[in-house]
């Protein structure tokens, strides 16, 4: 699994965001691909699967998480094609172990927007914020020029007192599952 935090990536701007898909490509071009058999497991250990993660789905509205999802997508798409991952079974998927926010809508001149509202860091009360919009690709020239984000940093929610109720996540079911469906 490699996670990737494209909330804090946007928020940097252009210069971040092509230095973290330049760091992924090299961090990708370590690993040994290949399938595994039984001697295999033993001396020579073959990546046979690759999960990108992006982090913090709960700091972008639920509307916005496709548009997310296919920007991490585009992000690792000329790496795959680059180290010939063909053969190996690839995942794009967003998630959050935590869900630290509510997806609520606020106007925001005059205009009804998806926001998120949590208890931002340094910060006592739950505040609602308008993160900006996120396109459907970066590869288009406008992203940058037009890109307005401001998200922010959550502070993670306090755990219930008994181990009965659950803590509400974004996609993590997905996550386990995908990492688990062919050892069990």
């Amino acid at each position: 699994v490699i996670l990737v935090d494209l909330v804090k990536t946007l928020n940097e701007g252009e210069a971040v965001f092509e230095d973290m898909h330049l760091a992924l490509k090299s961090i990708l071009k370590t690993f040994t691909y290949g399938s595994n058999n039984i001697f295999s497991k033993f001396f020579d250990l073959k990546i046979d699967q690759v999960i990108f993660a992006a982090t913090k789905a709960d700091h972008i509205p639920a509307s916005a998480h496709e548009s997310y999802m296919q920007l991490l997508k585009e992000m690792i798409w000329d790496i795959k094609k680059e180290l010939d991952v063909k053969h190996i079974d690839t995942e794009v998927t967003i998630f959050s172990a935590v869900k630290s926010t509510q997806f609520v809508k606020a106007m925001l001149n005059g205009v009804e927007v998806d926001c998120v509202r949590g208890i931002v860091e340094d910060e006592e009360e739950p505040s609602t914020h308008f993160p900006g919009y996120l396109p459907n690709d970066y590869i288009d020239p406008s992203f940058w020029k037009n890109a307005d984000f401001n998200f922010q940093t959550f502070k993670p929610i306090s755990f219930p007192p008994r181990d009965s109720n659950a803590v509400e996540h974004i996609r993590m079911d997905r996550l386990i599952y995908s990492l688990l469906k062919d050892r069990v």
